[in-house]
């Protein structure tokens, strides 16, 4: 779940999500919906996820960056499909893998050019019943 808040200049979103492959989920909706018209029911091709971080914060900034991309470089919208957070302990590293379905859009499709993830990212992480909600708030600069 993810919703737009007030900000003066850009765009800011709270996303809400249980466990952190849901939170990358959620991320990957509000990402598509912040820049494109419509939202995209099925995909044409694959593009693999690999990415690596020293916190979780910058792991969710450099997987926003990795959308950006996608949509503003290869013109392509993404929804998606199958990705995995994984800590690893041995190297320190907070993981993501998995893939997220693509599909070439133009131009017209876009609703607004997001140029990049702001660093200002707010993450807190709750019990609840047992299990892991994340609150999670960033900005996109437009």
């Amino acid at each position: 779940m993810f919703e737009q808040l007030e900000h003066k200049a850009d765009l800011k979103y709270k996303v809400i999500a249980n466990g952190e492959d849901n939170l990358f989920e959620e991320i990957t909706d509000t990402i598509s919906d912040a820049v494109f018209k419509k939202q995209m029911k099925k995909f044409d091709e694959r593009n693999e996820i690999n990415l690596n971080a020293n916190s979780l914060e910058m792991l969710i900034h450099d997987f926003i960056e990795e959308l950006l991309y996608i949509a503003n470089s290869e013109y392509k919208m993404f929804a998606y499909s199958d990705l995995h957070y994984h800590f690893d302990d041995s190297k320190g590293k907070h993981l993501l893998k998995g893939y997220i379905g693509i599909k070439p859009v133009l131009r017209k499709d876009y609703d607004v050019e997001v140029k990049a993830c702001s660093y200002s990212i707010d993450l807190k992480k709750k019990k609840e019943n047992g299990n892991e909600r994340y609150e999670l708030v960033f900005i996109l600069d437009i």
